[in-house]
């Protein structure tokens, strides 16, 4: 748990939010400030694709709230099931380790020279490796 989550409260989340398990949505059912109208939509998308909610001047990113808000818990990593960052269903959404989290990877970075997700640039050319229980596997050139 990051000492950012640990500042917000089970009861201090649950006094200030209503969260719907069926849809993923969060709604505001307190006022904390001028901005906030009850019973509307709290989430916000940020650039990223994340969902996030400003509770007392701090960000959280609604998936790691609805986790938060259903178990009580602060969770590790989550996980989205389904891959889309704004499905906040719980049922969508499981806590995991961030190796577990990483086999969802879909898409190579921004900066991958091949554009291939297991594919890397050397002098030689293209090289391609897979990780298998935390072990390098060469694939070839």
């Amino acid at each position: 748990m990051s000492s950012r989550n640990s500042k917000l409260s089970l009861e201090r989340l649950r006094q200030v939010l209503r969260y719907e398990p069926e849809t993923g949505n969060f709604y505001w059912i307190h006022r904390d400030t001028h901005k906030h109208k009850l019973g509307t939509n709290a989430s916000i998308v940020r650039s990223h694709g994340y969902l996030n909610i400003s509770i007392d001047s701090n960000y959280y990113y609604t998936h790691r709230l609805a986790w938060f808000y259903v178990h009580g818990e602060w969770p590790n990593v989550i996980d989205h099931i389904d891959g889309d960052r704004t499905n906040n269903r719980i049922e969508n959404l499981r806590s995991v380790d961030q190796r577990c989290n990483v086999q969802n990877v879909v898409k190579p970075r921004k900066h991958n020279a091949s554009r291939l997700l297991g594919a890397f640039k050397t002098k030689y050319g293209f090289s391609s490796t897979i990780v298998h229980n935390k072990k390098n596997i060469y694939l070839g050139h």
